[in-house]
């Protein structure tokens, strides 16, 4: 855990240059004869933090899962890096501008303040504070830098809200709502009437068989933004169920261990990263390596303390 969350820093840097500098220098990584998803997209002026995951939402999902771990480190090991790699994955989620994650990441944060032990929430103050100064600081100094994150939250708050504003320079997505997640939701009712058992299959949208209702009319779309909508459409009833019954039983299973008021236990942060999981999925497609990493973790984890508690 404590590589995966400090090879995270290190990534987070990378993409947080490559916004100061509108390039991405991963791609000069790109050496495989296949083509590989390379989606740089800017919006408000500025290019979207992405790092080696070819489009700025899944690197989101990806610092929604890292975040719980980082701030467990944070909590637990007194090392300044620490503080350090979780600061870089917050300001790299912020930049992906990726709303839905950047919102469920803010609800999560707060839900941790009001649960965990009196230390740890003093720490959170005292750090608030640092950042709030810094901020005041650069708005300062550097005004065109304070004017990109007041855009990024007007943003969420246009796209959570009904309101009919928009943001000039925006970008090719909808500034004013989630009108094209819930569209997406009409891509269950057209797997249903063609395979309700096993769905679709996989990459069902990029091969043409997946159409959304538009306008009261079937259309063929190329994307899947919604995670939910993914696990339906392309693997059935049977797979959407299956997917629920996994993330209801890791929620349940690790909620029953974790103990806020107590740092050390390391089930904390894994109910965290099945809530951002489960919760990011509304509104970003399916990445569950990293996921898949933290299950084996969590399982791994609690065998060896049940193996020291039989002791």
């Amino acid at each position: 855990m404590k590589t995966i969350v400090d090879a995270s820093g290190i990534i987070a840097v990378i993409s947080i240059i490559n916004v100061l500098i509108g390039s991405n220098l991963f791609y000069s990584l790109n050496t495989v004869s296949r083509n590989v998803l390379m989606e740089s997209t800017v919006r408000m002026g500025i290019i979207r933090a992405e790092a080696t995951f070819g489009h700025p939402v899944y690197y989101a999902m990806y610092c929604a899962l890292i975040i719980p771990l980082a701030l467990y480190m944070w909590q637990n090991e007194r090392r300044r890096w620490n503080g350090c790699i979780l600061g870089l994955n917050i300001v790299a989620a912020f930049l992906t501008e990726s709303r839905g994650t950047i919102v469920v990441l803010l609800a999560l944060l707060l839900v941790f303040i009001l649960i965990t032990d009196k230390k740890t929430r003093n720490k959170i103050f005292c750090a608030g504070c640092v950042i709030a100064c810094l901020a005041v600081f650069v708005s300062f100094a550097v005004p065109t830098v304070s004017q990109q994150f007041t855009n990024i939250i007007k943003s969420i708050i246009i796209a959570f809200g009904d309101s009919g504003e928009t943001i000039e320079n925006f970008g090719g997505n909808s500034s004013t709502g989630l009108s094209s997640r819930m569209i997406q939701l009409s891509g269950i009712s057209w797997m249903l009437i063609h395979n309700a058992v096993f769905g679709l299959g996989a990459s069902c949208h990029t091969r043409g068989k997946l159409s959304y209702r538009i306008n009261g009319v079937w259309q063929v779309r190329d994307t899947i933004d919604n995670g939910y909508v993914g696990y339906f459409v392309e693997e059935g009833l049977l797979g959407g169920i299956a997917c629920f019954s996994l993330f209801y039983s890791l929620l349940k299973s690790s909620w029953k261990k974790a103990t806020f008021k107590n740092s050390r236990n390391m089930n904390n942060s894994f109910f965290l990263c099945f809530v951002s999981y489960v919760a990011v999925m509304l509104s970003v497609a399916d990445v569950s390596q990293l996921l898949w990493v933290i299950i084996a973790l969590y399982i791994t984890y609690n065998a060896k303390a049940q193996a020291i508690a039989s002791e």
